[in-house]
């Protein structure tokens, strides 16, 4: 959602704002732990930033009809933010 304002609205300062939280989230997740402790410190803004290492995201994105459109905004949001 963060790539949709930037990009229809040039909110790249709020978007910025945004990514920071979900870049600490990221930081702290673990595929050791149960998700609910992961999630659990999470703000307001909830979930985790783009991790350019996951190979396969046909499982994160499920049924998803434009995962590789969707992939390339995350990756490009990425580098904005």
């Amino acid at each position: 959602w963060l790539w949709g304002l930037v990009k229809a609205f040039g909110m790249l300062a709020f978007a910025k704002q945004r990514y920071k939280s979900l870049e600490a989230a990221g930081k702290k997740w673990s595929g050791k732990k149960k998700f609910e402790e992961v999630v659990g410190g999470w703000s307001f803004n909830p979930g985790r930033s783009y991790d350019p290492n996951v190979k396969d995201w046909s499982k994160i994105l499920g049924g998803c009809p434009v995962k590789e459109e969707a992939v390339r905004a995350m990756a490009e949001a990425h580098e904005w933010l």
